[in-house]
């Protein structure tokens, strides 16, 4: 009986899903990418098998030209890539999961220029992402005050359904930093992962705020970088100072000078990113000795990683076949920490070349759109999406993320890169004072949303 309900609910969703408009799917999958939703007995959210069938429907319905459609080819490819490695893998499983998660990432980037999307739809959408951002932060926070208060969230119902598997598994498989009591997650299970999301929301609201000219996202960027000091996370908080300042550099850099900084700068702060954690920890040691600490550990397992790709460089080793490399480096089974190096252990070069695309093409499609945009509001826009993108790559370079950070993150990622390529979407206008504006680089204020238009 369960199953044939089951069954009817799902075509149920399946129609209303066929006939939704493109714009409200975006709003469904912002208000889902972050609670998810996981139920007993599936294996993947709620929200994650959803936009496999909204993947689907972006290749059957029409779609605009975008920059974005370039940083598909390598996702989509990638995640092909991904499901090839399920027959090579000791957890198959893994494999299939990662896939998927890459398809809805996809998807996303796919809804973002669907045909009849605008941006007073991103808006709205970014708007349902707000709402669990201000709820992370605000958890966040009240569980670094009262770290009880954390322990007891997530032995609760409401945690398995929002926070997933790793809420149950924190006290028997999967132990995590949230036990201690300096670190605080909220929704996740590791308050690092935490500072990423609250981080990477922080720079996509200021974005929202200048691109809109609307005051509230700019208090919920400031309640998610107080939630990020809150996480206890000290590579939230050196990212907190470095990234804003790396988003000042590329506004006040234009034309091919601004290319070449954003081509220079994120590899610039991965050397910075690793360098300083040493500095720090010698200066203050009572408070950063923590970065030093977790550079120290992860060293092993990157130089173990390092050596297995130059003895086998091609096929990596599949999907759970890291685990005795892990445990023969640093006594226990745990991944490499470091996205570039994951990407290769678990899909080979050809996982790590497409990785390693995904990151420049991102990059380069908010480089090139820094270098047509002239208006100072619109390219602080853009340089805030950017720098969003990359905090979570410069994130993963030191921890088990990925190209989207995680589930979670990942619809941060998708609004980041959508608010990169909003300033060329803006519509025409007949009035000529108002295009002299623009072809000098002047741009009226932003009309997104309409004040009175219904959804």
């Amino acid at each position: 009986m369960i199953t044939v309900v089951l069954a009817a609910v799902a075509l149920v969703v399946l129609a209303l899903t066929v006939v939704m408009k493109p714009h409200h799917r975006l709003y469904v999958a912002a208000f889902l990418a972050v609670p998810q939703v996981h139920l007993p007995g599936f294996p993947a959210s709620i929200f994650q098998m959803w936009m496999i069938i909204i993947l689907v429907l972006t290749f059957i319905e029409p779609s605009n030209r975008s920059p974005i459609r370039r940083i598909e080819i390598p996702v989509g490819l990638l995640a092909i890539v991904t499901f090839l490695y399920v027959f090579v893998s000791a957890q198959p499983t893994s494999a299939l999961l990662i896939g998927s998660q890459l398809l809805a990432f996809l998807a996303f980037l796919r809804l973002g220029h669907a045909v009849g999307v605008e941006s007073r739809h991103i808006y709205r959408a970014a708007s349902l992402v707000a709402f669990w951002v201000v709820v992370e932060a605000l958890m966040a926070i009240a569980f670094h005050l009262r770290p009880a208060w954390e322990i007891d969230f997530m032995r609760t119902l409401l945690a398995d359904v929002f926070v997933g598997p790793s809420a149950q598994a924190l006290f028997t498989t999967g132990p995590n930093n949230v036990l201690d009591p300096l670190k605080a997650g909220g929704l996740f299970v590791n308050g690092n992962v935490a500072s990423m999301f609250l981080g990477t929301a922080a720079l996509v609201f200021v974005a929202v705020a200048l691109h809109f000219r609307r005051a509230w996202a700019g208090w919920v960027a400031a309640l998610a970088a107080l939630g990020v000091l809150a996480t206890g996370s000290k590579t939230g908080l050196l990212l907190l100072i470095l990234l804003p300042i790396a988003a000042a550099l590329l506004v006040v850099a234009s034309g091919r000078a601004g290319v070449l900084a954003a081509a220079a700068l994120l590899p610039a702060l991965v050397a910075v990113g690793l360098a300083i954690p040493p500095f720090l920890s010698t200066r203050f040691p009572q408070y950063f000795s923590e970065l030093d600490a977790s550079a120290a550990d992860r060293a092993p397992l990157w130089r173990a990683a390092w050596q297995l790709f130059g003895e086998q460089p091609l096929v990596g080793l599949g999907y759970g076949n890291w685990a005795e490399h892990a445990e023969a480096a640093v006594g226990r089974t745990i991944p490499p920490h470091n996205l570039l190096l994951a990407s290769w252990v678990n899909t080979g070069i050809v996982g790590l070349i497409l990785t390693i695309a995904i990151i420049t093409t991102v990059t380069v499609a908010g480089a090139v759109a820094l270098a047509r945009t002239a208006e100072r509001r619109q390219r602080a826009t853009i340089a805030c999406a950017l720098v969003a993108t990359w905090w979570v790559f410069l994130h993963g370079m030191a921890d088990n993320t990925t190209v989207y950070g995680e589930m979670k993150s990942m619809v941060l990622v998708a609004l980041a890169i959508m608010l990169m390529d909003l300033p060329a979407r803006e519509p025409e206008t007949d009035d000529p004072k108002l295009s002299r504006r623009r072809v000098s680089g002047t741009q009226p204020p932003a009309r997104y949303p309409p004040a009175r238009k219904p959804l």
